[in-house]
């Protein structure tokens, strides 16, 4: 099946037939034949390498995505979370995804910098330490000394980083249409992954979204002894520079080398503790809480950075999240299932008695385990693959979060390789829901239901006066959008000319074979020859008739 033309813009032109080079040469050609782009920008060439012809699917994805460049990096990060859409040994590929890169000249940097303030660095700076700290594909990170004597780190933006992102989104946008318009893949929506992933990138190329994150996390855990977040200097801080408090730590991925100074029990239970406070109490959360991105402190003390990836999480979610936890410590499938028709994850063709199948057999593996024996990462990779082979469709937050207990699992496992997150989720759990059930809570929440439904009640008569007046000027209209009706329109459509031409050829046969019985001149062979032009005419649309129906039949 041929797909209409992708008409590529005339400035993206270049990036797209490089695009389409690399992944030829990796073997993803049939990607450019479907939507037929070879004819916009001629043959591509497949490389005869035997390393690439060795790859694996995922290998070979990765490496196309390394060499891409940042945006394409960025995508198989975004994907590496989606184990509801993708085999496992493709996402094991596309973890490894780094984004750190040679780094950029200071000059260059200084020059966004002064876009930004009117002035150079070092006339808003004590001092600054020009070899940067960390080098990634969007900014790049420096130490330096305010002139009040604080100790900051500051993070810029690549200069034309943005230009180039945003070209490879408007022709990741066109191909994800393209993708939705002519293939089916189990209901999955290519926009819908295009939209989430451009979201992403581009609030990570204004920093005042990660600065106002930072800042949100200082007012979750303000009173939180245990967990330090860095404070940001506004002053310095705009859409491509990000000014931040300068944390004197360590990485925790680095405590076996002071291990008689930290308490790895202590410091894994508080990591574990101030994500589940995130994502259960605020629906906010780190969503990259790798090693790297958290810091040790005195007194067992952690501090996270790095917060251009969070999470949200609507009550609803946790909800779903919540009853499916549950179901599974008490063997409760049917609570499961009516947990996915809840979050609409099962469509109306779903196989649903598969869908009871597999859960039994998922539960009954995890429901004989004793906590401290259950592997979260495993749990959830199944859990998540099960969804997969059932082509449910889960939320994507719900996807984000799973990636999150996944990394916060190893890096915790890292540290503490004895200590069971299952446990300390569950007794988290445990004073969630005693808070939750609180007689405060049930008053609070029984306000706000009431407070809903008064406002609800008040609006019904304006809503029923809307709806009697469209009834009155006969607005009310019903469209029933199904798409066997465009089949069947072609079929009627196909059928009705078949019968046209049938009929025309008909009368062609019959009045030949009256003419034949005259003697009309002009004759041949002593026939009429009106009579014979009249069957060599029927004969040939007969013949192109029977051709045609051959044809659709065996593209049918």
């Amino acid at each position: 099946m041929k797909f209409k033309y992708y008409n590529p813009k005339y400035n993206n032109l270049k990036r797209t037939s490089e695009i389409l080079q690399i992944l030829g040469k990796y073997g993803f050609t049939f990607f450019a034949e479907k939507i037929n782009l070879e004819e916009v920008f001629g043959k591509i060439k497949i490389p005869a390498n035997s390393n690439i012809m060795n790859m694996s699917t995922g290998e070979r994805i990765r490496c196309a995505f390394e060499e891409l460049g940042v945006t394409f990096i960025k995508l198989g990060q975004i994907l590496s979370t989606r184990s509801d859409l993708l085999d496992s040994c493709i996402l094991t590929e596309l973890k490894k995804l780094q984004d750190d890169v040679n780094p950029n000249s200071y000059e260059d940097l200084n020059s966004v910098f002064f876009s930004q303030f009117n002035k150079n660095i070092e006339d808003k700076v004590k001092y600054i330490n020009k070899k940067p700290l960390a080098s990634a594909s969007i900014g790049q990170v420096y130490f330096a000394i305010l002139e009040t004597g604080d100790k900051v780190i500051i993070k810029i933006q690549r200069p034309n980083i943005e230009n180039t992102i945003r070209m490879d989104l408007d022709i990741l946008r066109s191909i994800a249409r393209l993708l939705d318009d002519h293939l089916n893949y189990s209901g999955i929506s290519f926009i819908q992954i295009y939209e989430e992933f451009s979201n992403q990138i581009l609030r990570e190329l204004d920093y005042n979204f990660e600065a106002r994150n930072c800042d949100k996390f200082r007012e979750i855990h303000k009173n939180d002894y245990k967990i330090y977040i860095p404070e940001i200097n506004w002053e310095l801080t705009s859409q491509k520079v990000l000014t931040m408090e300068w944390i004197d730590g360590i990485k925790i991925n680095e405590i076996e080398n002071n291990d008689k100074y930290y308490n790895k029990i202590e410091i894994s239970q508080v990591w574990i503790k101030a994500i589940m406070k995130q994502v259960f109490i605020h629906g906010f959360f780190h969503a990259d809480p790798h090693p790297g991105n958290i810091l040790i402190l005195k007194n067992n003390k952690i501090a996270l950075i790095d917060f251009g990836m969070v999470g949200f999480i609507d009550k609803n979610t946790i909800e779903f999240i919540s009853e499916i936890f549950i179901a599974l410590t008490i063997n409760d499938t049917q609570s499961i299932v009516d947990a996915l028709f809840e979050m609409d994850a099962i469509s109306m063709d779903a196989d649903v008695q598969k869908i009871y199948h597999d859960l039994n057999i998922f539960i009954h593996y995890y429901y004989s385990l004793s906590l401290s024996k259950i592997n979260i990462t495993e749990l959830l990779t199944e859990f998540l693959r099960f969804c997969r082979e059932n082509n449910l469709k889960l939320p994507s937050q719900v996807s984000l979060l799973s990636k999150t207990l996944i990394t916060l699992e190893g890096g915790v496992r890292e540290i503490n390789p004895s200590i069971s997150i299952s446990e300390i989720l569950t007794e988290f759990a445990k004073d969630f829901y005693k808070d939750k059930l609180s007689l405060k809570n049930i008053a609070l929440e029984s306000k706000y239901s009431i407070k809903g439904f008064l406002s609800d009640f008040k609006s019904l008569p304006r809503q029923l006066r809307i709806l009697l007046k469209s009834i009155e000027k006969n607005n009310i209209k019903i469209a029933i959008d199904d798409s066997s009706f465009v089949k069947i329109d072609k079929t009627l459509n196909h059928v009705t000319n078949i019968i046209s031409i049938s009929l025309i050829i008909a009368g062609l046969i019959v009045g030949s074979s009256l003419v034949i019985t005259t003697k009309v001149e002009p004759t041949l062979w002593g026939y009429p020859v009106l009579g014979i032009i009249g069957y060599l005419a029927s004969a040939i649309m007969g013949l192109v008739l029977i051709i045609s129906i051959v044809i659709v039949q065996r593209k049918r």
